[in-house]
């Protein structure tokens, strides 16, 4: 994926893979972001997670993800801007 603007290029690559595992799936990502929105950003970031199916349509989620070498990268969400180089996720999701 690539996104360019009049004043920042981004340029991203995304690697995703799942498994079953057990009950559920393991996940891997790994995402390598060149850009600049400070001066020459860029990272990489490395998750890992896991999905435990309770049901059809039920399950419990956890998941880590890292960004190493950030200039001007902090994890966050989509409702908050974020601080760190660390998220760590866990929830239970219902699919109706």
């Amino acid at each position: 994926m690539c996104l360019v603007s009049s004043t920042k290029i981004h340029v991203t690559f995304f690697w995703g893979a799942s498994a079953p595992l057990g009950s559920g799936k393991v996940m891997v990502s790994y995402i390598n972001k060149h850009g600049k929105p400070t001066a020459n950003a860029s990272a990489n970031q490395f998750a890992l997670g896991y999905n435990y199916f309770l049901s059809k349509r039920t399950d419990v989620y956890l998941s880590f993800a890292k960004i190493i070498g950030l200039s001007g990268y902090r994890v966050g969400n989509g409702t908050e801007q974020g601080s760190g180089n660390k998220a760590f996720n866990v929830g239970l999701r219902h699919v109706f």
